[in-house]
């Protein structure tokens, strides 16, 4: 709505009796130092004016003052750096956490009871020192009244009685004399802290006018209003935004500043507020100068007299345009994602229903396609042991090849079942001790007899999918002994932590002396149906390399091939411990 008047300040707040409220007076407003002669005989002599911020920071004591109610609003450098709590903090939030937590409660009571009566207040109580240290502060404090007696703050300084507090716990074992020095050090401290205490005051008035036009300044618009919610000021950050006349906006003409579509409700929100004496608080779009509207939120409290009826409103109007725009971009971006989110959810429930489909179908080509290969493996088996004496050299090596080959069709259909599943069939993870698993593959495999296989000490335990792990391992030695060149050839298993991996990710590889491979062929080993060789020479599907390929790289893990003609083969691959 409007900007405070200039005679609202965050120390206006007065009292018509100690601890109670009453109607402002102008005259109790705090003002710049008086220069008449009504000074007590101590004022300092007259001199170069300082910053008052200036004075209260040099002074080599916490000086503080609060408002009317108790409010803590002010402390100089000297608390900050003597508590080494972040100025950032309000002064009551630094008041309360550099104070000792045992003593929250007591210092709290004693001040409120101080406020109430309107007495000076008085206490000693326990602070955490920046070093971290504790320490025991007297806290004094005087209230500020107008010349008619209504409080309208409190001022104090705090002194470091530690070394007084420790010494009269054992006062016992201090002579006299020690003990005078410490009196008299005390009593000059405390002199000179009232002192500082009456410069304070001083401070306080002459600051009155910077505040009155921070008020002004700030970003916000703050207003106020008559009991009636009716504007009878200037409103001048209300018209300085909206544009409208001091004559506009008097009374409750503000109201044609608000979009048509939100005055109704502003109206009846207001009136509410009003009538029963309660917070205002809506949002509102406001049409600037420019004629563009922006959102606000406003914000109001009643200001009550001490006999409880409301004096005075006011509060402020914030901008929130920017806040009310992310907010409703995060909800179309909430409504995107759940559109999202309800088609992947689709999409997976068909991704489920034909794989379930494949599946299927996987079983039933299968079993259709083994049968005439089982009958054609009988067929073939009774027709030699029928004709067996009949069997020339060559006829043998016929029905050799047809054996092969319909063994090799079963292989290659067992292959591709395997390879189709990859990545669709459900698996368990289990611990796996990778030495105990490749002992076992070794022992399942027709590893020729003059074949050595080793296998590097300090194999890990995963806790992986072992079914997974086992086929890659397998196929990879087995491919090893059935390309290679000798029958006492020589394959070596090894493992290495990967130091880059922060989830226990290991590199394994199994390499060997056979023939090796030219680099040319490197990107065709890890294709399906792909083959160096003969199917006639090696029996071979063209499968076991491309199953690798597929399943460690569902498993998250990459495959490579290290290999030269004549200096054997290396394949590696990575795998996660979990």
């Amino acid at each position: 709505m409007i900007d405070a008047t200039p005679n609202q300040t965050p120390f206006s707040n007065t009292h018509s009796e100690p601890g109670k409220h009453s109607e402002p007076d102008e005259s109790s407003h705090l003002t710049a130092p008086s220069t008449s002669n009504d000074r007590s005989s101590t004022a300092p002599p007259a001199q170069a004016p300082l910053s008052p911020d200036r004075i209260l920071d040099a002074m080599p004591h916490i000086v503080w003052a609060a408002m009317a109610t108790g409010d803590i609003t002010y402390f100089n450098q000297r608390w900050y750096e003597y508590s080494g709590v972040d100025r950032e903090l309000p002064p009551n939030s630094a008041f309360h956490a550099a104070i000792h937590p045992d003593d929250r409660v007591r210092a709290i009571v004693v001040w409120q009871t101080a406020i109430a009566q309107g007495v000076p207040f008085q206490l000693e109580q326990r602070l955490l020192a920046a070093d971290g240290t504790e320490h025991w502060l007297l806290f004094d404090a005087v209230p500020v009244a107008t010349p008619h007696g209504h409080i309208q703050h409190w001022v104090g300084t705090c002194s470091d009685v530690t070394t007084h507090k420790y010494a009269n716990l054992e006062a016992c074992n201090l002579d006299v004399v020690a003990l005078e020095r410490q009196v008299k050090a005390q009593t000059t401290e405390l002199a000179a802290a009232d002192h500082h205490q009456s410069l304070f005051v001083e401070a306080l008035r002459e600051s009155e006018e910077r505040y009155r036009s921070l008020v002004i300044a700030t970003a916000q618009i703050v207003w106020n209003t008559d009991a009636e919610g009716k504007i009878t000021n200037p409103m001048r950050g209300w018209r300085a935004y909206t544009g409208q006349s001091e004559a506009e906006v008097q009374g409750w003409g503000w109201l044609d500043a608000i979009h048509p579509d939100d005055r109704d409700r502003t109206t009846q929100i207001w009136t509410h507020a009003v009538q029963t004496g309660t917070l205002y608080d809506t949002e509102y779009r406001v049409r600037g100068a420019d004629g563009i509207y922006r959102d606000f939120a406003a914000r109001g409290a009643p200001i009550r007299s001490e006999d409880g009826s409301v004096r005075e409103w006011v509060g402020f109007c914030n901008d929130i345009t920017a806040h009310k725009q992310a907010q409703a971009a995060l909800q179309t971006r909430a409504s995107e994602l759940a559109q999202t989110t309800t088609l992947l959810a689709q999409t997976a429930a068909i991704l489920e229903k034909r794989n379930a489909e494949l599946d299927q179908f996987a079983y039933v080509v299968s079993h259709d396609l083994k049968a005439p290969l089982r009958a054609i493996a009988n067929l073939s088996q009774w027709l030699e042991e029928d004709l067996n004496e009949y069997l020339t050299d060559d006829t043998r090596h016929q029905m050799n090849l047809l054996h092969g080959r319909v063994h090799r069709m079963e292989n290659l259909i067992n292959g591709l079942l395997q390879y189709s599943r990859i990545g669709r069939a459900a698996t368990q993870k289990e611990s796996t001790d990778v030495a105990k698993l490749l002992n076992e593959i070794v022992d399942d495999l027709a590893v020729p007899p003059a074949f050595t296989i080793t296998i590097q000490p300090g194999m890990p335990t995963l806790y992986t999918d072992r079914l997974r792990l086992e086929q890659v391992f397998s196929n990879l030695i087995s491919n090893a002994i059935k390309h290679h060149d000798r029958s006492d050839g020589h394959i070596h298993v090894t493992v290495r932590p990967v130091r880059a991996s922060h989830s226990g990710e290991y590199e394994f590889a199994v390499t060997d002396d056979g023939p090796g491979i030219d680099p040319a062929y490197h990107s065709k080993v890890f294709g399906i149906f792909q083959t160096l060789e003969s199917r006639d020479k090696v029996e071979n599907t063209g499968i076991g390399l491309s199953l690798v390929k597929k399943i460690v790289e569902s498993q998250g893990g990459t495959v490579a091939i290290e290999s030269q003609v004549g200096q054997g083969t290396t394949l590696r691959f990575t795998w996660k411990a979990g």
